[in-house]
């Protein structure tokens, strides 16, 4: 029979190298999501300005689009555009980035066209976020 003298191993300290190693992949790409929506939107400095992203509580992160904005709604009309706009632009997005459209929706008639910034920035550097974590480990 064979047995594995599992004592000595301290599980603790190799349990924070992992979340240590995982909050630096997601921060590194939170900045680069952030920098990439900051620059699809460069051609109006406001809404640019606007995107902001960090650790909000452990192990929490947060981007936002609008802070800081008199009116921040118009950050998500930017970015999802409105009436026909935006349900066509949100047709083949995740439920809850259209969840999150849905909370300014007013009547569907709006005409301001779709300019998603944070949607691209935000699939592209998460797109293989799993593998950037299995490097760090």
């Amino acid at each position: 029979m064979f047995k594995f003298d599992t004592s000595g191993l301290d599980v603790n300290a190799y349990l924070s190298k992992v979340n240590e190693s995982i909050d630096k992949v997601v921060s590194a790409t939170v900045s680069n999501i952030v920098n990439e929506a900051r620059s699809l939107d460069a051609d109006v400095p406001t809404i640019a300005a606007s995107i902001n992203g960090g650790k909000v509580n452990d192990g929490v992160y947060e981007i936002v689009k609008g802070e800081g904005m008199e009116r921040p709604e118009l950050a998500a009309y930017s970015e999802f555009g409105t009436g026909n706009f935006a349900a066509t632009l949100l047709a083949p997005y995740p439920d809850d980035w259209r969840n999150m459209a849905m909370d300014y929706y007013v009547n569907g008639k709006g005409v301001l066209p779709s300019k998603p910034s944070l949607y691209q920035a935000y699939s592209k550097h998460t797109a293989n976020i799993t593998d950037e974590i299995a490097k760090q480990l």
